[in-house]
């Protein structure tokens, strides 16, 4: 069973956002999904894609809808679930830290 090790407030939020990254076949995709979660230090979402843990990924992410405001970011599969029943797969994204090595705050990520 999974052990909880987020320590970041998580906001149940279906965003619209575009994910691209290498599946677990070793080939890229692009798909878009809805968000599950989020937080200022990474994401919940359910990909058509499989995905393995520790695999990069690019996430533009609309906070308001119709695409008015998005925000790109980078980051890190954490975990990944198999969710037969829907035929797909969960993934927990920890979004990288900026170039001084912090966590950036929703405000900083507007595009």
């Amino acid at each position: 069973m999974y052990q909880e090790q987020r320590n970041l407030e998580r906001f149940p939020l279906n965003l619209e956002a575009r994910v691209s990254g290498i599946d677990a076949e070793g080939n890229t995709f692009n798909e878009e999904t809805v968000t599950v979660n989020i937080s200022s230090g990474g994401v919940y979402l359910h990909l058509d894609n499989k995905v393995n843990a520790k695999s990069h990924m690019k996430l533009v992410i609309s906070f308001v809808e119709g695409g008015n405001v998005k925000v790109l970011r980078d980051g890190w599969v954490v975990r990944v679930e198999e969710l037969e029943e829907m035929e797909k797969v969960g993934a927990a994204v920890r979004f990288m830290r900026n170039a001084s090595g912090e966590k950036q705050s929703f405000t900083s990520w507007i595009m």
